[in-house]
């Protein structure tokens, strides 16, 4: 009888080791499977890209895989992109519905986008107008607009840009440090705002997530934006927006010290957005990078799929 019960005790310890065995592998042998999986059939697809830019960094949003990175933690000048986050803390601070003035001292930023002096804007649709032209005037008329609501110990437009600053913080984007929130070079050697292409691509797509109907504005090529004075027939400044297929949104950045900037996200397919960001190209060889890093994307995310 002791001898029977030993067995039996042995018996079932074996069974309960082969259950957790089960039940524990198959998600381990899984996951590795797909990590493998991603990383090498990037690493195929990537593997002979020329870029022009100093950094690059390829997302995907549903995997969370990065598809490609180069230089992608180095700080570098943000030129305009720093006006996703002046949209960001100004959507964040106010209802969208709010009603902002375009005042005159606004319109003294560099680049004429159309706005008028006195011109009342819902602070929704000057948003989608600054971001879409990348108005130095627009994003200027809403630090103006919405410093004063700010609780920072600054004043002035230096209480918005504390705010942006605080923001990014709040977002963990270590990297990003504003100095004004147009993106304008400050003079020959120092720019408006720094960040890397990983923590770029963290902020757009958390606007994206947030704001989504704002970020569809910026995906098309001459979208009609309203003011309380009519309407405002509007260029995107991404010339070549409409030649990325599946198009989520669009942003472009470029000083003479940033050199051209882009970020933009596409969809792969159903449900699959894949975000890019170049940093430090050129005035046009940010549009050539990032059409390279889209058709590479497309590539791996097929060749993923067949994979599995």
């Amino acid at each position: 009888m002791k001898r029977f019960r030993t067995l039996a005790i042995v018996v079932l310890l074996i069974l309960l080791v082969t259950v957790f065995e089960k039940t524990e592998s198959r998600p381990l042998a899984y996951n590795l499977k797909k990590n493998r999986a991603t990383i090498n059939v990037s690493g195929d697809v990537f593997k002979n890209i020329s870029l022009e830019a100093k950094a690059a960094y390829v997302f995907d949003a549903r995997t969370g895989a990065v598809l490609y990175a180069q230089n992608e933690n180095v700080p570098l000048p943000l030129a305009s992109l720093s006006k996703l986050m002046t949209v960001l803390v100004a959507l964040d601070s106010m209802p969208t519905s709010s009603v902002i003035s375009i005042a005159a001292r606004a319109l003294e930023e560099e680049g004429d986008s159309g706005l008028l002096a006195g011109e009342k804007w819902t602070l929704w649709n000057l948003a989608q107008f600054t971001l879409t032209t990348s108005s130095n005037d627009g994003a200027s008329a809403i630090a103006s607009a919405i410093a004063p609501l700010l609780a920072t110990d600054e004043s002035g437009d230096q209480g918005f840009i504390k705010a942006m600053n605080l923001k990014a913080r709040l977002l963990n984007l270590e990297s990003i440090h504003f100095f004004n929130e147009t993106g304008l070079d400050l003079n020959i050697l120092s720019a408006g705002g720094y960040g890397s292409a990983k923590d770029v691509t963290v902020l757009v797509r958390h606007i994206w997530e947030r704001y989504p109907a704002l970020m569809e504005t910026t995906s098309y090529i001459a979208p009609e934006v309203f003011s309380f004075s009519g309407i405002h027939k509007i260029l995107n400044s991404n010339r070549e927006v409409d030649k990325i297929p599946g198009i989520l949104l669009s942003k472009t950045g470029f000083t003479d010290i940033a050199g051209g900037n882009l970020t933009v996200a596409f969809d792969a397919g159903i449900g699959r957005p894949i975000f890019i960001t170049v940093l430090g190209s050129t005035l046009e060889g940010r549009f050539a990078d990032a059409q390279k890093l889209v058709s590479l994307s497309i590539e791996a995310v097929k060749k993923e799929d067949f994979a599995q």
